[in-house]
């Protein structure tokens, strides 16, 4: 499960939550409810069965992003999820990402899912949707996702449909 603006504290106790499903949170909190200085948090929960780890290298300074990999026993996949504030212009939003996505290997199946707040509900490809296309990445979510008719929470996979 990916939360994007989940405007968590460190002190937040999700516990409960976290053993009722038998998850492992990987969490990028704000740093206090009253002054979270421009972040609005990101977490990404796993089930432990899938024995999730954070990929750590997977990080840049200006994105709140959290990338996970999971594994069973015959597969493995990432997920990266990631929150962009809708006051951050679109190109520099795509230069700080593709830094990202140059760390991700193409051999994995990967996800790239959150609240891109760049509408990608358009006739023009959109720069983030140009840019996950030169990785590799299809965006599943086809229509709109806000009130307004904006398709601004994307979600890409960098495989085909055929089973790999």
């Amino acid at each position: 499960m990916c939360f994007t603006e989940t405007y968590l504290v460190p002190a937040a106790n999700i516990d409960f939550f976290l053993k009722k499903h038998d998850y492992k949170a990987f969490r990028d909190d704000v740093p206090c409810m009253n002054e979270h200085n421009g972040k609005h948090g990101v977490m990404i929960c796993a089930k432990e069965s899938l024995n999730p780890i954070e990929l750590n290298l997977a990080t840049v300074d200006g994105l709140e992003t959290k990338t996970i990999i999971i594994e069973s026993e015959n597969s493995r996949m990432i997920i990266c999820a990631l929150y962009n504030p809708p006051t951050q212009p679109e190109r520099e939003f795509a230069e700080l990402f593709e830094q990202i996505l140059i760390l991700l290997p193409t051999t994995i199946p990967t996800v790239v899912c959150g609240d891109f707040n760049v509408n990608a509900d358009t006739e023009n490809e959109c720069l983030i949707q140009k840019l996950m296309k030169r990785y590799g990445f299809k965006q599943l979510v086809q229509h709109s996702t806000t009130d307004n008719g904006t398709l601004i929470d994307h979600m890409y996979y960098n495989k085909s449909d055929r089973a790999t």
